[in-house]
């Protein structure tokens, strides 16, 4: 079928859903300029975009069928498969940032800063923080980080430039050091190890300055589980007792059940067992507990699953691969995928490590595949390193057919191909 066929097409099933070209280019993640063009013949349609469009307009794979089969799977022709590959991936990931921009812009409290800032101002910007959050569950670190350093920038701008009362700055400050922590956390997630140390720095100077104990505890939480992550386990657990004993008068169970899952963490690091789930057992009893409005905004996600996916990972550490397995189906069975697709995502690829470890390679082809197939939504250097080592695990079995199948078509997926096991 010709590029104007495909594009006739495309409007006729668009207009026969009831939906605008803005509309359909938000839903499928491409600049609707880019879609335009599909749809006017100016441009090819590539595997990767038809199969998009046939997810949101329930079509049965017809647009992706209308596509040449050497446009899907990019074999006669590869350095124009990968140019193309790139530009969808190049619009996709320019979609994500003006949506994430604009979200976020949105929230904020106009430029430049007001000469006098108010209640209404602060709850301006306690939204555009809730919204970072939001973003960096759905899209990952790398897609969120750089717009996050803008908003702290801002608000270092509107303290500075800007009058107001005490209480007013005291809970703009504390706005800043927890803008600057979610930065280090970002920055973390994306791999920028030095970058997200720098800015949790600045953020223990800050929430100090508002008196921000809370915004303290949850950076030394979150410095410890970095340690844990980098082969520093005696740091991670010194952090982690350094945070409980500050911790202790002004606190929540949740915010204590988070830094003992840190100190376990460390302690497994270390080999020591006996101390590992003796702090898991007190973290259960914390969560038991139950939740708090005093709980830090930041961790108010953390419950029952992120403690199971906690305990899986301190497990394989101690290499009780038995127990690391049982806890990662306790958590893979009950976390919230759409709240949290980014975790889910990571945790899937983790669990199929994991499987692969036990020897249990079926299933985790199926789970890996899982895991693969949502690597473009996200820009997580957690997520692509635990996707890669799961590839690297599989390489060493490639002469099996089933893994060479997946193999190649994980390959396909994570360039910007649209091939399909």
């Amino acid at each position: 079928m010709t590029q104007p066929a495909f594009g006739e097409e495309l409007r006729r099933l668009r207009v026969q859903r009831g939906l605008s070209l803005r509309r359909l280019a938000r839903q499928v993640h491409y600049d609707q300029g880019y879609v335009s063009k599909i749809e006017n013949g100016l441009k090819p349609p590539t595997g990767a975009f038809a199969t998009a469009c046939d997810t949101v307009l329930d079509t049965g794979n017809m647009l992706t069928a209308l596509v040449p089969e050497t446009s899907r799977r990019g074999r006669t022709d590869p350095e124009r498969t990968a140019a193309a590959a790139k530009e969808d991936e190049v619009k996709r990931l320019e979609f994500i940032a003006a949506v994430v921009a604009a979200g976020v812009g949105a929230a904020l409290p106009g430029s430049p800063p007001p000469r006098r800032i108010g209640a209404n101002d602060v709850a301006s910007y306690r939204d555009a923080l809730t919204r970072l959050y939001q973003l960096d569950d759905q899209h990952g670190g790398g897609a969120v980080y750089e717009l996050t350093l803008r908003t702290v920038r801002r608000l270092r701008d509107t303290l500075a430039r800007s009058s107001y009362d005490a209480e007013t700055g005291r809970q703009l400050q504390s706005i800043t050091g927890q803008a600057t922590e979610h930065a280090g956390w970002l920055a973390y997630d994306a791999g920028r190890h030095a970058e997200a140390r720098y800015c949790w720095l600045e953020a223990m100077h800050t929430a100090r300055m508002a008196d921000d104990a809370q915004t303290e505890m949850v950076v030394l939480s979150s410095m410890s589980l970095q340690a844990a992550t980098s082969g520093r386990p005696g740091e991670a657990v010194d952090l982690a007792a350094a945070d409980q004993r500050a911790a202790r008068a002004r606190t929540t169970p949740r915010m204590r059940a988070v830094l003992l899952a840190r100190e376990a963490r460390g302690h497994a690091g270390q080999g020591d067992a006996g101390h590992t789930w003796r702090a898991f057992n007190q973290a259960d009893r914390e969560l038991e507990s139950g939740f708090s409005e005093a709980d830090p905004s930041l961790l108010q996600f953390f419950g029952h699953v992120d403690l199971a996916l906690e305990r899986m990972r301190a497990a394989a550490d101690l290499t009780d691969l038995v127990t690391a397995e049982q806890a990662g189906r306790e958590a893979l069975a009950t976390i919230d995928q759409a709240a949290y697709p980014r975790n889910y995502t990571w945790c899937l690829a983790e669990f199929a490590s994991l499987l692969l470890a036990r020897g249990e390679r079926e299933e985790a082809l199926m789970v890996a595949a899982q895991a693969v197939a949502r690597m473009p939504e996200f820009g997580s250097k957690r997520i692509t390193d635990q996707v890669g080592f799961v590839l690297r695990q599989l390489a060493a079995q490639r002469n099996d057919p089933r893994v060479g199948d997946f193999l190649d078509w994980s390959t396909g997926i994570l360039s910007g191909a649209d091939a399909r096991p």
